[in-house]
Formats: C-alpha cells, structure tokens, sequence
C-alpha cells in the first residue's frame, strides 16, 4: 500500500478520517488564523443550474456583507458545485477574491445605484461582467456557436452506437456458436407448419427448454432432500442445519438464476417462428425492432413519470422491468435471426461477422469510456460556461485553461474557502452491508486528499497522477444521470435491470477513476477504463481496480455531510433542490447518515419554511426563507446550521412578482429542465440574494441578542 494512502479505519474520530481531517484543520486554521471554534463552512446543494443560480445570488449578498470572508470551508454538490467551481476557477487569478470589492460575481444587482445616481461597482451594466456572461448562457448544454441540440443528441448516439459495435457483433458470434453446436435444435417455419401440433412440441421441447425443466428438477429434488434432512435438526450435534440450509439457499438461488436466462434463450426461437406464422413474414425482425422500439418508449415513458407526482395507476416499477426486458430481448431477437441467417448462408457469409468481432475486440480494449461517454460532453459544457477566460477586448468567453488547473493547485491562496467537492462512489454489490444499501458513499475531490470511508484517502497530487483537474471534478459531482444510483441512494435508477439497459447504451453521465490504494492510481495515463474490463456485468464493489465516481447527490444532496465530519462551528447551507411537496427528503437524509456515521444530532423546525395560503389570491408564501438549527457533535461540541431554502415569500421584488405569476411552478420548477433563459436565471438569482440578505439581517440581529443560545457561537463565527 502506498505511503500516501490512509485507510479508513473505523474506531477513530471523525468518521474514520482522523488523520487526514486534522491534517487539513491543521492548514485551513493556520491559513485563516482561527482556532476550531471560530470555523464557518458554506455548502452548496444539488438542483442543478437552477441550485447554481440560487447560490449564486446568496454568495453575492454573503460578499456585500463581509460574510464571504469569514468562510472557511466550501462543500459544493451536483448544481451547487457548478457555482462553487466557478469561484474556485475565478480566485485562481490574484486580482479576484472573496472581500467586498473584488469578489468575482459582484454584490449588486446590475444597474442599482447610489444616493447620487452612481452606478455601484458590484452592479455594474457591463455586458461583459461575470454575471452577464453567466446569465447569457443559461442553456449551457446547447450554447450555441455550432454547439446545438443535434450536438446533444449526437453525443448521446456516439456512446450508444459504438457500444452496439462492441457489443452486438460479440452477442451474435456467440449465438452463431451456439447454433452451430446444436444448442437449439430448432425446426424451420416449414417443419413447424408441415408437423402441425407435433412440430410445435417439438419446438418447445429444444433443448434450451429442455435445460430449464431439468434444473427445475434438481430444485424440486433438493426441496425433497431439504425437507428429508429437517427431521435430523433436532439433533445439532449431528449435523449443523444451518450449513444445509445456506447451501440450500445460495446453490438454488444459482440453480433459478441460470434457468430463467436459459428460459429466456429458449424463447428466441419460439417468438421468431410464432411471429412468422402469425404474419406470413420469413422473419422477425419487425417483431424485435417492435420489441425495441416498445422497450425504449416505456423506459422514457418512466424517466418522465418519474419525477410527477401522479405517476399512473400501473407503478412505476412496473414500467421500468417491462421497457428494459422488451429492449434486452428485441436485441437479442435480432441478434439471434442475424446468428441464424450467417448459420443458413454459406461459409463468406461470415466473414463480415469476424471483421465486425475483430472491429470490437479493437474498440473495446483501447477505447476510453470517460471520452466516450456523455461526460465528456457535459463537462465540456460546463466548463465553458461556468470557468471562462477574459479575453483581450475585456469580454469574457470560453477557453480551455480551467482544464489546465488541477485539484491539487485548485487553494493557491490560501485564505480563500478551502473547496470539497463531493461525489458519490457506486458500491451495489459491496461486501459491506451499508455501502450495499446506500448504493456508494460520499467521496471527496479536494486540494489535499481524494478518497472516501469506503476506499480510504489518498494525497490528491498522487490520486491518477495528479490527473484530476478542476472541470473534471466539477462535472462528476453533477453526473446525475447514471446506473445503479439515484438521489440519497434511491429512485428509478437504482433498478437491476434499467440499469443494465443503460449500461449497455452507455448512458452515464459519470467518471471512471482508479482506485485510490490500488497500484494502477500510478499507471492511470497508461491504463484506460475500456468496454472490457468496465464490462456491465462486472460487479460494483473493493474488488474493482477502478471506482465509478458519480452526482454527490446520490449519497447526500446538500453538501453538508464532509462539514459535519469536520465539525464545523457554524454550516451555512443552501438547499436548491427542487421540492414542490415541502418533503425535506434531502434534509432527512442529511440527518439520517451523520446521526449514523458521526454520532451528530441536529435539532430544527422546518414550519416558517412551509408556504401557506393567505386570504388573497396572491400565491402562497412562507414567512421565512431560512431557519437555525443546532447540532450536537458526538464530542459534545454545539454548533449552528443555518438553512436557506428556495421558497417564494413576500415582498420580493416586481420582476420576482411577475415570475412567479407567469410561472406557477417557480421556485421549484422541475430539475430536468436545464436550459434557463435570461428571466428564469435572473429570477433565482435575485431569489437568492433576497432570501440571504433577510437571513444575515436576522442572524444578526440574534448575534446582539445577549439572552439567545446561539449568540456566543455567532459572535465568535461571524
């Protein structure tokens, strides 16, 4: 095991991180010149840019009042690591900083003025400010430029087309070969037809079916002997019963598993021939584009459903087994007829197949799937919008330098925010029971150490060769959309079998990365992630050589656990998820794991935060839009969260007013709708700036209140 590498040991402080927690406490406290009860972390949630946008104006007001300055920590998440990333991009210039005057994003709105008509610095009408190039690109996935929608759905049909090249050409070989060994024994359209009911016995008595009905034997067999067996239990110093019993149970659970894929072989032949006799066609690829087309359209049908709150009568379940087991057997259906026919030709009708399997052999060993898939495009996207370079005429525009700073250089000034970045790692099929659960655990991209509880830490000069740059990072934090992981752990995603549909179409939005204590962290320029050896069927656990890094959101979506572990004093945080029912999942889920995993409690009432209905018609509004809570370390140590939520209350401004009517979802219009224009990312940005603006008022009006059990933390914080 490297040096460099600190694993994760269970019986220490702070969650097992002990060492690497207090090496950088150590810095951040020397850096900042405060002691461990004058810490302040700021947390940016996930949402996308509909989060970044809220941050944003929160950070701008933050900044107006000398609040920025006295951050000591950012953890950004998913949407709120968009914004996040975009300063520790701008701070990397000295000109720039987190003071009043010199804070990148400004501390006005654009066009505000002073008593005597003076444009104020932070709200200047420059087109070429920050914000303003911001505010122009709201619809980052297709900027523009040539970089359109046909851009998106060209990146999304690269992964999948060169993943039916790889795969495809492999699923037919390997049913040509089991045609050729007689595996089916299948009669033609014609015998079937001749034959009459014989030829149909025949058929279903091939031997794939044949299989089946002989394991179903051996189950119904050792159900027999099992029960036999019972009666000598009563005796365990004969025999230890429980050993039969776990060999009854993990043997048959072999036996079952290995019968329904044989019965799902064996039903190729059968639906080929049924589908030609019912139409009097010689094939069936209809049938299995059918299959397909079906298989794809249900699958959308549930990604959409997902995220309404009436999902239909039939679950959603339901939806997501039926569209991933139609498109699994209308591809192999197809695969299968195009075996049979290269079978039936002559011996140059398989030449193409061999130069097609020799085409995926290539492609799947030096191909990289981090370039290959969707990640690519939509860090490249990001990265333009939210880290660009300012140009010579004094405009900002798009540049590839942010790709130039790596993690470990991403705190050159240390009095700046030290930046987290969270990410999740997928573990479904871990060995340990609460990573198997959660589905992964929360792993860290951050200046000094890279790693999780799950893997252990690892320097992040050291982690792939010092080849994690900012950007990178920055977008697998957001890769929301991705197998086997869902928001807390959960949701549609996390299913079986449309996680091994979108695998096989390579559509995932995350990043393969080595893992932190494995010697191939030293070779990861030589070494890529490629269709072999991240096979679909390969398990997600520690025996990896590579760990799959995914939306920090998928283990905890509002960036506060890593602050909680550092026990830090006072935890700003901002929660831009989209919640229309007021659910708090994201909340409950924070409390939940750090209660779990730190032994932290946090006590807070959510009730001002919940909009109600007034005797107007105006729409419902919340008295406020933060909330204080208190937490309690496992030390005994108190600190203060402070919770600011996207809700619409009263008062606003008259461009939120007119928003907000024309737009009755806002401000919790759905996360999948990722292409603002300029009034919609106004709109939260300004929603931001207001809603933190009353909560410094109010805090600090807490923080003169000598009787108030949070004033001596605030005082000695902020």
């Amino acid at each position: 095991m490297p040096d460099n590498h600190h694993p994760y040991l269970s019986n220490t402080d702070f969650g097992g991180a002990k060492k690497i927690v207090q090496d950088e406490l150590d810095q951040v406290k020397k850096a900042h010149k405060k002691s461990d009860d004058q810490l302040v972390g700021l947390a940016l949630s996930g949402g996308g840019i509909r989060s970044a946008t809220f941050s944003l104006g929160i950070m701008q007001v933050l900044a107006k009042y000398d609040w920025m300055k006295k951050i000591n920590y950012l953890s950004t998440v998913s949407g709120g690591g968009y914004i996040g990333s975009s300063l520790t991009w701008f701070l990397q210039d000295p000109s720039f900083g987190v003071q009043k005057d010199d804070f990148p994003f400004g501390t006005e709105r654009p066009g505000k003025k002073d008593a005597d008509g003076n444009q104020l610095p932070g709200g200047s009408l420059d087109k070429r400010s920050i914000v303003s190039y911001l505010r122009q690109h709201g619809n980052y996935l297709t900027p523009g430029r040539g970089i359109n929608t046909f851009s998106f759905i060209a990146s999304i049909l690269r992964g999948i087309i060169l993943n039916i090249l790889v795969y495809i050409p492999l699923l037919i070989l390997s049913f040509w070969f089991l045609i050729k060994q007689g595996f089916f024994g299948t009669p033609d359209l014609k015998t079937v037809n001749t034959s009459g009911a014989q030829g149909w016995l025949h058929l279903f008595g091939q031997p794939p079916l044949t299989y089946v009905l002989f394991l179903l034997g051996v189950f119904v067999l050792a159900c027999i002997c099992y029960s036999l067996g019972s009666f000598f239990s009563r005796d365990s110093s004969k025999i230890s019963f429980y050993t039969v019993r776990r060999g009854f149970d993990y043997w048959m659970g072999w036996v079952l598993s290995i019968s329904v894929c044989l019965f799902f072989i064996g039903l190729l032949p059968i639906a080929s021939l049924l589908w030609a006799t019912i139409t009097n066609l010689k094939g069936s690829d209809i049938f299995g584009s059918l299959a397909i087309l079906f298989g794809l359209l249900t699958s959308i049908r549930a990604f959409f459903k997902s995220g309404e709150k009436d999902q239909g009568g039939i679950p959603l379940g339901v939806w997501v087994s039926l569209g991933s087991l139609f498109l699994i057997f209308g591809l192999s259906l197809l695969g299968y007829k195009t075996a049979l026919r290269i079978h039936a030709g002559s011996s140059s009708d398989f030449i193409p197949l061999l130069f097609f399997v020799f085409v995926a052999l290539i492609l799947g060993l030096v191909t990289n799937l981090n370039h290959l898939s969707i990640h690519r495009y939509y860090r490249d996207r990001l990265m333009e919008t939210y880290m660009p370079e300012k140009k010579t005429d004094g405009g900002w525009d798009y540049s590839v330098e942010p790709d130039k700073v790596h993690m470990s250089e991403a705190w050159k000034n240390k009095k700046n925010p030290y930046h987290i970045i969270n990410t999740n790692i997928v573990l479904v099929d871990s060995t340990i029971p609460k990573f198997q659960g959660r589905g992964g655990d929360n792993f860290i991209l951050s200046p000094l150490y890279c790693g999780s509880n799950a893997t252990g830490w690892q320097e992040t000069k050291e982690f792939m060769e010092n080849g994690m740059t900012l950007p990178t990072a920055m977008a697998i934090s957001g890769a929301a959309a991705n197998p086997n992981t869902g928001v807390g752990g959960q949701g549609m995603t996390r299913h079986r079998i449309f996680s091994l549909v979108m695998k096989f179409l390579n559509l995932r939005l995350g990043y393969w990365a080595p893992w932190p204590q494995n010697e191939i962290c030293k070779l990861f320029k030589f070494t890529t992630p490629n269709f072999f050896n991240m096979n679909p069927f390969k398990k997600m656990n520690e025996e990896y050589s590579f760990v799959h890094l995914t939306d920090g959101g998928h283990f905890e979506n509002l960036g506060i656990y890593e602050l909680i572990r550092r026990r830090i004093k006072v935890i700003i945080a901002c929660d831009g998820g989209a919640d229309p029912d007021f659910t708090f999942s994201d909340l409950g889920n924070l409390v939940e794991r750090v209660r779990a995993d730190f032994g932290a409690k946090i006590v807070i009432s959510l009730d001002v935060l919940i909009p109600k209905k007034d005797d107007t018609d105006e729409p419902e509004t919340a008295e406020e839009g933060h909330v204080l809570g208190s937490i309690t370390y496992a030390n005994g140590d108190k600190g203060i969260l402070i919770f600011l939520k996207t809700v619409y209350l009263k008062e606003l401004p008259v461009d939120l007013i007119s928003y907000k009517k024309l737009n009755t979802s806002f401000p919790d219009q759905s996360t999948i709708d990722q292409f603002f224009d300029e009034n919609q990312f106004e709109a939260y940005r300004e929603l931001g700036f207001q809603t933190g603006k009353r909560m410094i008022q109010a805090v600090t009006k807490i923080k003169e209140t000598e009787d108030h059990e949070h004033s001596p933390i605030l005082k000695a914080c902020l």
